[in-house]
């Protein structure tokens, strides 16, 4: 019961800091911070490219969508630390 309790306590707590630590981190831009790296199309191509390597490796479906999450997520190097 207190493993229980210890383990869902520790995923919200988690679940918290990155949630927060995203909201602060993206708080504090404006406008033109947030639409300039749209403008670089090798960023915004980026998603295409995990799908394509995704596919020439022939990952199921989870493992493509946790490469697709992770190369494109804001901190993605802090991720799989933090997993």
């Amino acid at each position: 019961m207190l493993m229980e309790l210890l383990s869902k306590a520790a995923t919200v707590a988690m679940l918290s800091f990155v949630v927060s630590s995203m909201l602060a981190m993206g708080a504090g831009l404006t406008v033109s911070q947030i639409s300039e790296p749209l403008r670089n199309a090798r960023l915004v191509l980026m998603p295409f490219g995990e799908l394509a390597l995704a596919k020439v490796l022939w990952l199921d479906n989870p493992f493509a969508v946790g490469l697709l999450v992770l190369g494109c997520a804001a901190g993605a190097p802090f991720l799989p630390k933090l997993a």
